[in-house]
């Protein structure tokens, strides 16, 4: 007896529009979770990266503020005063002429807002939506006196709150009396 082979299907070696669907359908599904996540991390990003910059402003008004005197320069820095407000985040510095005695000097961010002579040496804004909520306005580096006051006064520190909508989660800068510059764990 002969025995009969079934026909062999011959194999295109591509897709049916079946897998294909298949495919894009899944591709689709997992796209739009990601999306999802993504529009909020991107925020908690932004945040963070923000308190990063906040503290490297704040960490280089520090190391001008005692530096004191620049070559060639007709003035010595009294101290750098650090400007928050909202959305944005000046540097300014305090200064007098050699001339001067040291005790012309303000000893306090309230004395330093008062004998500002606007040399603005940075300002920016926040990015994304990110925007102080809660800290002192001023923060003054003095340099003859290597001690960091706050105005309003807070005492020993001053803690930066920083916020963007939509985020729970508000990371804090705490500046010393000392000038250390660290964040705060929650």
């Amino acid at each position: 007896m002969k025995s009969r082979k079934p026909k062999e299907k011959q194999h295109s070696g591509g897709f049916s529009v079946i897998e294909m669907l298949v495919v894009v359908g899944i591709i689709g599904i997992l796209s739009g979770t990601l999306l999802g996540f993504n529009r909020s991390s991107e925020k908690t990003i932004a945040l963070a990266t923000e308190q990063q910059r906040v503290m490297s402003i704040l960490a280089r008004a520090r190391s001008l503020a005692v530096q004191r005197y620049t070559g060639g320069s007709e003035v010595y820095t009294c101290g750098i005063l650090v400007n928050l407000s909202g959305g944005s985040i000046s540097t300014l510095a305090v200064t007098r002429a050699k001339s001067e005695k040291i005790t012309t000097c303000p000893s306090n961010a309230v004395g330093a807002t008062a004998v500002l002579t606007n040399q603005t040496i940075e300002s920016r804004l926040l990015e994304k939506g990110v925007t102080i909520k809660s800290g002192p306005s001023f923060i003054y580096f003095s340099s003859p006196f290597l001690e960091t006051t706050f105005s309003p006064d807070t005492g020993a520190s001053g803690i930066i709150t920083l916020q963007v909508a939509g985020v729970p989660n508000e990371p804090q800068i705490e500046v010393t009396a000392g000038g250390s510059i660290m964040q705060k764990v929650n």
